[in-house]
């Protein structure tokens, strides 16, 4: 596990480089963006959709596969179950993977992430997660956790593509930011406090310390759909240009959407 986690640390810092270095080149030549800012989201962006994308799918055959979603009861697994697989350790080493780097991003480099309004509480968020991916394995509660990485990567890959659209300022974002907010709405706010914290607590195995942090992901997801609500209001408001009145970053002009919450 921790040999995949490293390999996987490394393959995504060499993927990162190569995908930015790409969509770069397509900003700044393709689309002839001409603000360095601008075509350097317009990357970062690019490389967070292929992440989520793989994320989601390698979370998808996994979950398919072991159905994980066919009944609650499945979502507590204790040490007396099976191992993980190794599906499941690869899940779970691309996922804590690319949240520690982004963690060290977010905490140490001078990179946009960096640069984000709310650092301190994707910083949290991030620790967090790591923390709950650790012990969800090491306890083999691993079906829990991978219904949890595809609740939280469901909707990402739409909001990097919104992001992309709107970074590019012949194009609509429109479409791309309500599935978004719709698939947001639908796995983070309904489906994984209602269904998935629920169920395991109907378990009444699961130590509280770590429903606490469960919980705390469900308060984070109730509170960035209130951003999200906030620029659906304003960009219907002032028909799609909102000047700068997001809260969660200092955008370009025209604004994007806020940034992906970046859940496990």
């Amino acid at each position: 596990f921790v040999v995949a986690t490293v390999a996987s640390a490394v393959a995504l810092r060499h993927c990162r480089r190569i995908v930015h270095a790409h969509y770069s080149r397509v900003a700044t030549h393709d689309l002839r963006l001409r603000d360095a800012t601008v075509a350097a989201k317009y990357a970062s962006a690019a490389w967070r959709a292929v992440f989520y994308t793989t994320s989601l799918s390698a979370a998808s055959a996994v979950a398919w596969h072991t159905g994980a979603f066919a009944a609650s009861h499945n979502y507590c697994m204790w040490p007396d179950r099976p191992a993980p697989t190794v599906a499941h350790t690869l899940v779970y080493a691309l996922q804590i993977a690319y949240y520690a780097l982004d963690a060290h991003a977010l905490a140490f480099a001078s990179s946009l992430a960096a640069q984000n309004n709310e650092r301190t509480l994707l910083l949290v968020h991030h620790v967090a997660t790591v923390a709950l991916l650790v012990v969800s394995y090491a306890t083999r509660r691993h079906a829990l956790g991978v219904v949890v990485v595809w609740l939280h990567d469901a909707s990402d890959p739409l909001l990097e593509v919104a992001k992309m659209r709107n970074y590019d300022m012949h194009r609509d974002a429109t479409a791309p930011f309500l599935a978004f907010a719709a698939v947001f709405f639908a796995t983070r706010v309904v489906y994984y406090p209602f269904f998935v914290i629920a169920a395991i607590v109907a378990c009444g195995a699961i130590d509280r310390l770590q429903v606490f942090a469960l919980a705390v992901l469900a308060c984070m997801h109730v509170y960035w759909f209130a951003l999200i609500v906030r620029v659906v209001v304003d960009g219907l408001r002032h028909g799609g240009d909102r000047g700068n009145n997001d809260p969660r970053e200092q955008p370009p002009t025209p604004p994007p959407p806020p940034p992906s919450p970046n859940v496990c």
